[in-house]
């Protein structure tokens, strides 16, 4: 038996070392063609420069990684038209005059002009920009400058010094003519980024600047200017943006592949992913890091908290078991959440700030419930507060606090969808809100071998998130079209408000959910 097995064994080798030799010339020569293919890929050379969120670098592992809108965007239309693209840093106007002189073939970012249209050819439009003007806080109050005439105006009278960007135009013609003029020079402050505007706006070197919308609320809010510099709401330049190309070194017929490789990615789909993969988590973050935002959330951690102490005393458990209950329906939910969708690190790991909230509450939580009874003399001591009186106001702090935090976290779970781009996100948007929002509670009741989980008996409380995490995710795939950052804020409020709304009806009305019978 044992030879018949060594016999197996042998020509089951022969037959491997058969197929490999058959097999290694295949593989040799599509490895070959795979080589030729990629050295016969046309190369674009092109060029960045710091302008976040379109244009940046960020860190993965411990690297500096080349991202941004117009990054991926271009790196995805070069892909589909059979281009590679190659970056490295360069000054705007730097860029535009190697383009000029054929050292460099290709740059995001520009618009038209007959000017430049001598020297490049111009891809169609891939999407649209709006320059605004930012000021000092508080400064818009006292400005009348409604258009570009207004503008020109302040600058000729010589009582307003504008920063602008080397070598960028900025959508009007008058305008882009009277900042290209050297007698005007000294209206001008010259910066090779929108950072460096920030700056000098702060230190009062300017007294405004103009910048592409989206750029001016992410660089205010990495930089953590928000406090300092306003945007005034009564100048917007709208203009198409393109893709520019060295007539030196790319012929009309690139050009054409290009544009009908933008066309294929516009149509599939592809297009609308890479914008709100690369601009929606940013936008999103930026509208969530703001103090009222910042309340709710913690309201509704504590809320969440309170609902586990008030379990934990009603049901004689210890400090150790509060924390337990209190600190699964106030993070759990996030905590599974993020372990699904691969998140590192977890919201949880990410800021001890939940942790001390929850533990804060469990024990301002024994300090009431052992000392309130004493300090208003009840009779019966921490027993007093089981009457139904009391019990009813417990309830109605708790679902308050509660709907308020269910509201919040309907948003996150939102986000996060975003920010780590699972698809489709009209299917994860929701489902992820109403994990963040309900997922917790039902951890805590299995945990307590609770029978009845209201949640999943009938109780109107994840369906709210459901609901309004869906409409969230519709709003924010209709947004790729328009990308406004005013916009993405009110359809966050809107959610908020709807879903607090939404909530107090149904524990008013006592709508419940459809239940099998």
């Amino acid at each position: 038996m044992k030879s018949l097995y060594r016999v197996a064994a042998l020509a089951l080798l022969a037959l491997a070392i058969f197929a490999g030799a058959l097999l290694a010339p295949l593989a040799q020569s599509s490895s070959v063609a795979i080589a030729q293919d990629s050295a016969a890929k046309k190369l674009l050379r092109s060029g960045w420069y710091l302008w976040d969120p379109y244009q940046f670098q960020e860190t993965r592992a411990s690297e500096l990684h080349l991202t941004g809108l117009d990054i991926e965007l271009t790196r995805a239309i070069a892909d589909a038209a059979g281009y590679g693209v190659s970056y490295d840093y360069v000054g705007w106007s730097e860029h535009l005059a190697a383009l000029r002189a054929g050292s460099r073939d290709m740059a995001a970012g520009a618009n038209f002009t007959p000017e430049r249209a001598e020297f490049f050819h111009y891809s169609v439009p891939y999407r649209t920009e709006t320059n605004v003007l930012y000021l000092p806080h508080g400064a818009s109050s006292r400005t009348q400058m409604k258009d570009v005439p207004a503008l020109l105006a302040a600058l000729e009278g010589g009582h307003f010094r504008l920063g602008v960007i080397k070598g960028y135009l900025y959508g009007d013609d008058a305008l882009d003519a009277y900042i290209a003029d050297p007698a005007n020079a000294a209206k001008f402050v010259m910066v090779d980024n929108d950072y460096d505007n920030f700056r000098n706006l702060v230190e009062r070197k300017t007294d405004g600047f103009l910048v592409d919308r989206i750029v001016g609320a992410t660089t205010a809010w990495r930089g953590n200017w928000r406090t300092h510099v306003e945007e005034y709401p009564g100048l917007q330049l709208s203009h198409p943006i393109h893709l520019v190309f060295s007539k030196v070194t790319v012929t009309p017929e690139d050009v054409a592949i290009i544009n009908q490789a933008i066309a294929k990615l516009q149509d599939s789909g592809a297009f609308g992913r890479i914008v709100s993969n690369y601009m929606f988590p940013i936008l999103l973050a930026q509208t969530l890091d703001r103090d009222w935002f910042f309340i709710i959330d913690i309201i509704g951690t504590i809320a969440f908290a309170i609902s586990g102490v008030v379990l934990a005393y009603r049901g004689h458990y210890s400090l150790f078991g509060a924390m337990v209950l209190a600190m699964l329906p106030a993070v759990g939910g996030g905590m599974v959440r993020d372990l699904i969708t691969g998140r590192s690190p977890i919201a949880l790991v990410a800021s001890p700030l939940y942790i001390l909230v929850v533990g804060a509450t469990v024990i301002a939580g024994y300090i009431f419930v052992l000392f309130l009874p004493r300090l208003l003399h009840l009779q019966g001591g921490a027993d007093s507060l089981r009457t139904a009186r009391g019990t009813r106001v417990f309830n109605m702090i708790v679902e308050l606090c509660d709907t308020l935090g269910l509201a919040a976290f309907t948003v996150t779970g939102v986000v996060v969808a975003v920010a780590t781009r699972v698809e489709p996100l009209w299917l994860w948007g929701p489902i992820l809100a109403a994990l963040t929002g309900a997922g917790g509670g039902v951890l805590r009741d299995v945990v307590r071998q609770d029978p009845n989980i209201a949640s999943l008996k009938g109780e109107f409380y994840p369906e709210v998130a459901l609901i309004w995490g869906f409409l969230l995710s519709l709003f924010l795939i209709w947004q790729t079209r328009v990308i406004d950052p005013d916009q993405i804020f009110i359809g966050i409020i809107a959610t908020v408000v709807g879903a607090f709304l939404t909530r107090s009806a149904a524990i008013y009305f006592g709508i419940r959910s459809p239940i099998y019978r």
